[in-house]
């Protein structure tokens, strides 16, 4: 070990760089003085241990302790200063024997623990020793001021640091400090009445550490004490460290008194601080220096390398836990530390302790009481997150006419990525609830451009007290911890327009921050729709927000739920329903919301990863949504969403890829509706959709209403040509005109279980002349089978008939096979078929529907033309109505005999053929 001896200014301080690059050098004082014995009267300095200082060392834990098991001999000089050189494992020894008081009681555990520590100390001393000997320091540069004269017996006199507490708090005091706070702790809980100051002293190492070393591990012994967990004697000394805890727990001491005799113990100036303090029973409202003044403290200076820090070892120890349903006088205590108040910084702990003493503020420009009076009450966690106040400097504030306000606070760019907020709204008499709804759902939270806003809406004339807190992943212990406290002020409140304002509460109860958030920016999403938190309904209770997905192939999966005021635990997740698809070569989600009827409801938003191994993980809510109906009809009920198992619209996947179907057409024609996978129906209820696909494929759908009425399939009209498929729907005027519908469709390769692949949801509110008649007398497909395409067979069209599709809708030219037609009468009917084979073909004329008669059919059907590529029929229709074509064949091949069914074609007949005679056998 190495000691530097000087009869004038010494240097033993570790060097720190300030926020100029500047360096900051100290000292020490080591002058003798006694402490005050009383626990009260505790306002002194206290003094040192002579002319001895040591010289720190870097940190260099990284070696292995083994090196220095070897003697270390090495002469450092600086200047002419004396220099004393020690072997290292001679000076460990030495250590080691002063802790052997008694071999019978002290384990060996313990002594290996203490060379363990003794090692990392030692390492850094020699280490700079090196340093401070290189840079030959000069003394008589500015900075010297701040060196104490040993020879002095006072302290100086209290200033504002050159420092900030970060610049202590270097990657060597960081790596030393956790070694000082683990080993602070590991010391055996005081249990001795007869251990001394002078025993804690040798215990804690004291006489090889600096100044900021002494104070660090001093500060981690006092707050490590749970008094809880001490069984203390009856009979105590009076100057021992028992007896000052014992003091403090029967609330006869205090921490600051222990702390003043804690550092006389160790040579360190110090000084006891009184004044008013912002702690348990404090309200934003309260006045300091009334004669029944009961809010008042007091809390530590010390002299760390010949600057004042500030310390409060109570409020770093402890904490009360506050109860609503408790008297203040029965809340709890709970032990826990808190390392802002070590060496707080004099701008931030003035927020909270205002000193008798105006010197002791340790500020340039002091702070008057009344500053002190109406200034905002923070907690810790505030200035760890280098939160701002951007909207109120005063505790106090008022609201409007309409019982309104809006305050913000800015998050540093380091919480916006690391911390939640939220606000905590009650009576000043701590009342949580006015007729009978809590007074949190008066709140709206959201974040606006770099702000966190809070707006709200104080319900009856009063006072309020409202609480910001904060959930932080680096500071946090999985819980929000309270960070600002205001009180509002509501004199009178005029009833505002419903209209006048965006939203108006109650709001529900199952979301406290509304908007796009950082999760949604941590997901790499993009509000399109609605960056704020609010979105309106239309006059029919309909809504929608639109966020953009990351770039590449959809990853996420997704659902929502909507909540009312008085619903916040199952929600109603048929009030709303989400699409996935891409615009604009990026992909988006719409979420769409029907509010059941007029008022406030929460769109919450989930998410998690698509991947086999997470398919059984629930879903993260990342984004809720304050739902606002106000134009809607008080008193109309609207229905909600068909219940259609998953909460998704559009495409199924993968099934949906796995038949590789993509959308080919549709009417009305909406482009950017149909990418949301919503359609609406026209005046008559009618609309379709065509997919086109490169096989042929099977379909069916189901056509569901949120009306209470049965599966309307028979409502749908679905042709396929092999590559083109569409879906025709006509909505039946017994469906409510605000009932949403839902078509279903479903799609394989061949016959048998065919699963779903696509939903599209129909409005129907623009439905004026619907009427009950259906568009097919049966739910089937028409067109050419999976089996009739297997065998080359596909159809080209009718002749002296049009597509049934184009007597409704503008023709397109894929519309020219489809496989249903319309006859008005006149020419016979011919049905065209393309072979890719010789066939043995034959078709059928069926009569369907309620108007089908008994006459015979098959007499009115006949070959006109048939080679091995095409065939040619020709049919007389008897009557106005549905006739079904069948087609039936084999190849020519194929000499078994039997017909199977290769096809079914539609004939919408509303005139019966010129002609109706039978055609010859």
């Amino acid at each position: 070990m190495v000691y530097f001896v000087s009869n004038g200014i010494t240097r033993d301080s570790p060097v720190y760089l300030t926020p100029d690059n500047e360096y900051d050098e100290g000292t020490q004082s080591m002058e003798d003085s006694e402490t005050e014995s009383s626990l009260e009267e505790d306002d002194g300095s206290t003094g040192g241990l002579g002319n001895i200082e040591e010289v720190d060392e870097k940190d260099d834990s990284s070696n292995d302790a083994s090196e220095y098991e070897t003697e270390v001999s090495e002469t450092v000089t600086i200047k002419n200063k004396i220099t004393i050189t020690m072997d290292f494992t001679e000076e460990v020894e030495k250590v080691v024997k002063s802790l052997k008081r008694n071999e019978d009681t002290v384990k060996k555990e313990k002594i290996e623990e203490q060379k363990k520590f003794l090692h990392k100390l030692f390492v850094r001393r020699e280490t700079r020793q090196q340093i401070n000997a290189e840079q030959q320091t000069d003394f008589n540069q500015k900075s010297v001021d701040l060196f104490i004269n040993p020879n002095e017996t006072e302290a100086p006199k209290p200033e504002e640091p050159v420092t900030k507490k970060k610049a202590l708090y270097s990657e060597e005091n960081t790596a030393l400090f956790s070694d000082l706070e683990k080993y602070a702790i590991s010391v055996d809980k005081v249990t001795s009445s007869t251990f001394t100051f002078a025993d804690l002293m040798e215990e804690l190492f004291i006489g090889q550490l600096t100044d900021l070393e002494k104070v660090r591990i001093l500060f981690h012994w006092i707050t490590s004490q749970d008094l809880n967990a001490i069984e203390f004697e009856d009979d105590i000394p009076e100057d021992t460290p028992l007896f000052y805890l014992r003091a403090i727990k029967q609330e006869k001491g205090t921490y600051p008194a222990l702390f003043l005799r804690l550092c006389g113990a160790a040579g360190l100036h110090a000084k006891t601080i009184k004044g008013y303090v912002k702690g348990v029973g404090y309200h934003p409202d309260h006045k300091f220096g009334g004669p029944d003044e009961t809010l008042y403290g007091s809390w530590n200076g010390v002299l760390i390398d010949g600057q004042w820090r500030l310390i409060d070892t109570h409020w770093g120890s402890r904490h009360i836990i506050e109860d609503d349903d408790l008297e203040i006088k029965d809340w709890n205590t709970k032990y826990r530390y808190e390392e802002h108040y070590f060496l707080t910084d004099p701008d931030q702990l003035i927020s909270t302790h205002f000193p008798d003493d105006v010197e002791w503020q340790l500020l340039r420009k002091p702070v008057t009481l009344q500053q002190f009076n109406d200034s905002v009450r923070h907690w810790p966690i505030f200035y760890k997150l280098q939160m701002k106040l951007k909207s109120h400097d005063s505790g106090v504030v008022l609201t409007d006419e309409y019982g309104f306000v809006r305050i913000l606070i800015e998050p540093s760019k380091f919480a916006r990525t690391d911390a939640k907020f939220k606000a905590i709204l009650k009576t000043r008499d701590r009342k949580k609830e006015i007729d009978r709804v809590p007074l949190n759902q008066y709140i709206l939270q959201y974040s606006e451009s770099q702000y966190e806003v809070f707006e709200i809406y104080i319900p009856t004339p009063g006072k309020y007290q409202i609480r910001i807190q904060a959930l932080s992943k680096k500071f946090s212990e999985n819980s929000f911890t309270c960070m600002s406290e205001y009180q509002i002020n509501c004199s009178d409140k005029k009833m505002s327009n419903d209209q006048s304002l965006s939203a108006v509460p109650p709001f529900p109860n199952s979301s406290s921050y509304y908007g796009p958030g950082k999760e949604v920016s941590q997901l790499n999403m993009t509000a399109v729709s609605h960056k704020g938190p609010v979105v309106q309904c239309d006059e029919n209770g309909e809504a929608k927000a639109v966020l953009q997905l990351p770039k590449g192939k959809v990853c996420l999966k997704f659902t929502q739920s909507l909540f009312s005021v008085f619903n916040d635990k199952d929600g109603m997740k048929s009030f709303s329903v989400h699409t996935i698809f891409e615009r604009n070569k990026r992909n988006v989600v719409v979420f769409r919301v029907r509010a059941p009827t007029y008022g406030n409801y929460c769109l919450m938003l989930y998410q998690k990863t698509i991947s086999d191994a997470e398919d059984n993980k629930p879903l993260n809510h990342f984004c809720s949504y304050l739902v606002v109906s106000q134009k809607q009809k008080k008193g109309e009920n609207a229905l909600p969403f068909p219940d259609i198992g998953a909460d998704q619209l559009g495409k199924c996947l993968p099934n949906y890829d796995t038949v590789g179907l993509s959308i080919l057409s549709h009417s009305p024609k909406n482009d950017d509706l149909i990418q949301e996978a919503c359609i609406d129906a026209d005046s008559t209820g009618q609309c379709f959709i065509s997919f086109s696909h490169q096989e042929p494929l099977s379909f069916s759908s189901d056509l569901l209403s949120a009306a209470s009425l049965p599966n309307m399939k028979n409502n749908v009209l679905i042709e396929t040509t092999g590559q083109e498929t569409v879906f025709r729907i006509k909505i039946p005027a017994s469906n409510p005109k605000l009932a949403p519908v839902v078509l279903m469709v479903y799609a394989a390769r061949s016959n048998g279980s065919i699963p779903g692949v696509y939903k599209m949801l129909i409005n129907c509110s623009k439905v004026t002349r619907a009427d009950e008649s259906s568009l097919t007398p049966k739910n089937r497909t028409w067109g050419i089978n999976l089996q009739g395409f297997k065998m080359g067979l596909h159809f080209r069209g009718f002749q002296h008939a049009e597509p049934e599709i184009c007597s409704h809708f503008k023709f397109e030219r894929w519309m020219t096979s489809l496989p249903v037609c319309s006859y008005k009468g006149g020419n016979d009917v011919k049905v065209c078929i393309g072979l890719s084979q010789p066939m043995v073909l034959q078709i059928d004329l069926i009569p369907l529907g309620n108007e089908a008669k008994n006459s015979p059919c098959d007499k009115l059907t006949s070959v006109q033309q048939s080679d091995s590529t095409s065939a040619t029929f020709v049919l007389r229709v008897p009557y106005k109505g549905w006739f079904s074509v069948n087609i039936f064949g084999r190849k020519k091949s194929d000499d078994t005999g039997s017909l199977p069914c290769l096809g079914q074609l539609l004939i919408t007949a509303s005139q019966p053929s010129r002609c109706t005679t039978p055609f010859p056998v």
